[in-house]
C-alpha cells in the first residue's frame, strides 16, 4: 500500500473512519526528498495495524495550517478521535517518527 495524500477537508472524515489514530505529515511544500518519502513508507509498513498514515502537502498545507494552528513545515501531527494529541515539528528519520509515535500509543494504554 502507497502513502496516502489527502486533502485538508477529508481529516476530520478519514480519522473517524478508522480504530485507531492518524499520524499526519503536513508539509508546506512538495515532498520530492526520496528519503523522507521512505521513512514515512516504512513507517506505515511497522505500525499498519495500529495507525493510518497520511500526507498532506502544497496548496492543502495551509487550510490544515490554519485549522491546527501550525506554524512551521514540515510537522507530524498524532490525532486521535478527531483530536491533536501530540505533534513533532521539523524533519524527522525513522528512529525519530517511531520514537514519537510509540510513545502516544504507550500513553495511550495508560
Amino acid at each position: 500500500m502507497g502513502l496516502t495524500q489527502t486533502g485538508s477537508e477529508n481529516i476530520d472524515q478519514v480519522n473517524n473512519e478508522k480504530d485507531f489514530p492518524v499520524l499526519l505529515a503536513c508539509v508546506k511544500g512538495f515532498l520530492s526528498e526520496k528519503k523522507q518519502l521512505e521513512t514515512l513508507a516504512d513507517i506505515e509498513k511497522v505500525f499498519a495495524r495500529q495507525i493510518q498514515v497520511l500526507l498532506i502537502q502544497g496548496d492543502e498545507f495551509d487550510s490544515l495550517a490554519a485549522q491546527y494552528g501550525i506554524t512551521g513545515s514540515p510537522v507530524y501531527l498524532f490525532l486521535e478521535n478527531g483530536r491533536e494529541r501530540d505533534r513533532y515539528l521539523g524533519s524527522a528519520d525513522f528512529s525519530e517518527l517511531h520514537d514519537f509515535i510509540k510513545r502516544n500509543l504507550i500513553s495511550d494504554r495508560e
